[in-house]
């Protein structure tokens, strides 16, 4: 299971967590759903799905619920689940990937004297500098450079973009 799949796996677990929470909020008020949906003035649709764990309310249905029931929302955030929470806390900056100084290297020593796509680029600072970059990241910096006009981007065709010292 990828990371995307075990988030969103983790994140219906929540959400059914959450519906739980506000039909038992609703039921030891002997409220039927249509009920808490006039009060609140929340579909009756939407609270059946919120109840049944297949949609996450917005702010403001969480906020327009929790008024209903009498209760602030944080109060009907206040049910059992088991959190996993970040444990790895570090004081002080967040140490970047050094995205940015790997790629200024590279200008300086000339590597984009030639036109290069973004893939040459992360393949050099791979092999260079024993480091994988993202595309998305890449980009980003590049794009700095050609902003900062000492890159310009060249487009050949439709292809992929290139970039080459001015």
């Amino acid at each position: 299971m990828g990371k995307r799949e075990h988030k969103e796996k983790r994140d219906l677990k929540y959400q059914a967590a959450f519906g739980k929470r506000v039909k038992e909020l609703r039921e030891k008020l002997a409220w039927a759903q249509n009920d808490l949906a006039a009060i609140s003035s929340v579909s009756e649709a939407q609270i059946s799905a919120i109840e049944n764990g297949h949609e996450s309310p917005q702010l403001h249905t969480l906020k327009a619920i929790a008024l209903a029931f009498g209760i602030t929302p944080s109060k009907l955030l206040d049910f059992p689940y088991d959190f996993k929470f970040n444990t790895n806390l570090k004081r002080g900056k967040i140490r970047k990937s050094g995205v940015t100084r790997h790629i200024k290297k590279l200008f300086e020593e000339g590597f984009f004297k030639s036109p290069r796509s973004v893939s040459e680029v992360m393949e050099q600072c791979e092999k260079q500098f024993n480091i994988k970059l993202r595309s998305a990241e890449t980009s980003g910096v590049l794009l700095l450079l050609v902003n900062g006009k000492a890159l310009r981007k060249i487009r050949p065709g439709k292809s992929k973009n290139l970039y080459q010292e001015k």
